[in-house]
């Protein structure tokens, strides 16, 4: 992969799984308060399915912990990824392939962008799809758009 250390301009497109986490944390605590302050004095269905709940909860903030990808930024040459792996650096010119998933499993994020670069054998995830309110378009469509015109400029 390139190396591509110093990081020129802001990210058009940033994902951190610290947002997706604290909300869950939120609604974790949330919930335990709500099972906590209700007084509930026996195990009555309320305080079983507030319990069921947190327990749904607290695996989705293992399960953002558990995804390799923490973190990503895409610039307009290149983009960086870290988390539970390596950190990747990489230019546009390097992606073989983008595909989208989506899917309802449990306890992941219901949009997924796979992007397949040509110098590693498993396809780094981006958990959700992330959106740049100033582009008005999605990562997906947006690294479909970057790497056709990476191809084009290189065919030429």
């Amino acid at each position: 992969m390139a190396n591509l250390t110093n990081s020129t301009g802001r990210a058009i497109f940033k994902y951190s799984f610290v947002r997706p986490m604290c909300g869950l944390a939120v609604f974790l605590a949330g919930i335990i308060l709500v099972g906590i302050g209700g007084s509930f004095s026996s195990y009555s269905p309320g305080v079983v399915f507030l319990a069921l709940l947190s327990v749904v909860f607290l695996g989705g903030i293992l399960r953002l912990y558990i995804i390799p990808v923490h973190r990503a930024e895409f610039f307009d040459n290149h983009f960086e990824i870290s988390g539970r792996m390596p950190s990747k650096h990489a230019t546009y010119s390097e992606i073989l392939h983008v595909t989208k998933s989506t899917r309802f499993r449990p306890l992941d994020p219901f949009t997924q962008v796979s992007i397949r670069l040509s110098t590693e054998e498993a396809p780094v995830v981006i958990p959700g799809d992330p959106y740049s309110n100033k582009l008005k378009v999605d990562l997906y469509s947006w690294l479909i758009r970057k790497t056709v015109t990476q191809r084009d400029s290189l065919a030429n």
